[in-house]
């Protein structure tokens, strides 16, 4: 291993740059600073560029020292002290946009654990750490105490990467103390419920009403219904050809039910705007709030959600014989196992399979 300090001809003198070879890996760092000559070749260095050949060594000095203390796992001083919120706001600001908020709402608890405008990587102890999940436990479901702890600990693992952390705290920390992960419960309407809802007045923006019933009927994601485009669907065969928001590689077609051919017919267009459900609000809190009113209306009591329309849909399915494996095709789900936290309503397909069965 080898840190040097070298020299590259340019217009404005002479580059410095860090020549660092390690792990038998050469790879460069250039330090954006310039000096008059070539210092490799002549020992007298110039007033004008001793501050700058001064600033130079220490950070060579620095970089290797780091390098040095990883391989024998020490932590240098200067990267002890290295502010572990800051290094969070970036990862944070990094991330794609629909995570940033998770980030965002894990930093705002370790603000309120640890404190402070600052927290040195060297507070984050197996001790003050276990403090932090008892916390999260006391004060949030179970279900988002585990989610929190998953994001610390993958911003902890990208410490490591960028040599800030040489261990992950976690890693020694009993495992039985963590918050687990609950299956939650999923909340879907019969199809008695759904047609007592669809029958029911609706206060407020209609296209509320019609995506969420759009979602009970097709299986799709709020997100992917509300960016559903006239063009994404074919209306000779209806069906539907679209990306999935959550997954993004993934193409699926998805042939349309009677009822949301029905829906998409009466639908009023516009005529500029592309997308099919061209009214719907930004906030999607407040369509949920709207839809919880409409439910209660009905007689429902149900915790509605946008997504107990894409359960309704997977449940509407299974209940009426649709085999599993082209429910999760369906779903666009990426594998069987996913679609399986629906098995309550495989058991009942099950005791009536076996109930069939003629006697002797």
């Amino acid at each position: 291993m080898s840190v040097n300090l070298r020299f590259r001809k340019v217009k404005k003198g002479y580059s410095l740059y860090l020549d660092i070879y390690k792990d038998y890996k050469r790879q460069y760092e250039y330090l954006e600073m310039f000096v008059s000559q070539d210092y490799s070749k002549v020992r007298r260095i110039k007033d004008i560029d001793k501050e700058k050949m001064e600033l130079a060594d220490k950070i060579r000095l620095k970089r290797e020292l780091a390098f040095k203390s990883d391989e024998h796992g020490f932590i240098p001083k200067h990267v002890k002290n290295t502010d572990f919120y800051t290094f969070f706001e970036q990862v944070s600001i990094n991330k794609k946009k629909e995570n940033n908020s998770s980030y965002s709402c894990t930093l705002i608890k370790l603000k309120d654990f640890f404190g402070g405008s600052k927290l040195p990587v060297k507070n984050l102890t197996e001790k003050n750490l276990q403090g932090f999940l008892d916390y999260l436990s006391n004060h949030l479901s179970e279900n988002t105490a585990f989610h929190y702890m998953r994001i610390v600990n993958a911003v902890f693992n990208l410490a490591i990467k960028e040599r800030i952390l040489t261990t992950n705290p976690f890693y020694f920390m009993d495992k039985e103390l963590f918050p687990k992960r609950q299956k939650p419960e999923r909340v879907f309407l019969t199809i008695e419920e759904l047609r007592a809802l669809s029958g029911t007045p609706f206060n407020g923006n209609e296209h509320i009403k019609w995506v969420y019933l759009f979602c009970c009927y097709t299986g799709l994601r709020i997100g992917d219904a509300t960016k559903l485009r006239w063009s994404d669907i074919d209306e000779n065969n209806w069906r539907i050809g679209y990306r999935q928001e959550k997954s993004k590689m993934d193409f699926h077609y998805l042939p349309l039910h009677e009822s949301a051919v029905e829906i998409l017919q009466s639908f009023p267009r516009h005529d500029k705007n592309p997308l099919v459900f061209w009214n719907f609000p930004s906030s999607k809190s407040y369509g949920n709030m709207l839809i919880r009113i409409w439910a209660a209306t009905a007689g429902i009591k149900k915790h509605l959600t946008w997504h107990t329309g894409r359960h309704t849909y997977a449940c509407l399915l299974l209940s009426n014989g649709v085999g599993i494996y082209t429910v999760s095709k369906l779903l666009g789900h990426s594998s069987v196992s996913i679609t399986e936290v629906y098995g309550h309503l495989l058991d009942e397909k099950k005791d009536e399979a076996v109930n069939m069965m003629p006697k002797l």
